[in-house]
């Protein structure tokens, strides 16, 4: 193998790692914070429409701050999947 390519698969090896780690991070912590609202959703692609359906325990929406908070999650989310692709 070229010595010059190898240096460059090993950094990008390393790149789509640490972008999968964010999208662990991401998810886990969209997650805990739809837990401390005491609800359950799948963190996927139907995520943004149960997101806007959710309510919370009491039957009141998810506070606008939260869902904001999660609306960039899931944008910072979509990032990470779509530069985690293979070319």
């Amino acid at each position: 193998m070229d010595r010059r390519v190898y240096p460059l698969k090993r950094h990008l090896h390393r790149s789509r790692e640490s972008i999968q780690q964010d999208r662990t991070r991401l998810i886990n912590r969209m997650t805990s914070l739809l837990l401390t609202q005491g609800l359950v959703l799948r963190v996927d692609a139907s995520f943004p429409t149960a997101l806007t359906t959710a309510r919370v325990w009491d039957g009141t929406p998810i506070a606008a701050g939260l869902k904001a908070r999660l609306d960039r999650a899931w944008a910072h989310l979509w990032l990470a999947h779509y530069l985690a692709l293979p070319d």
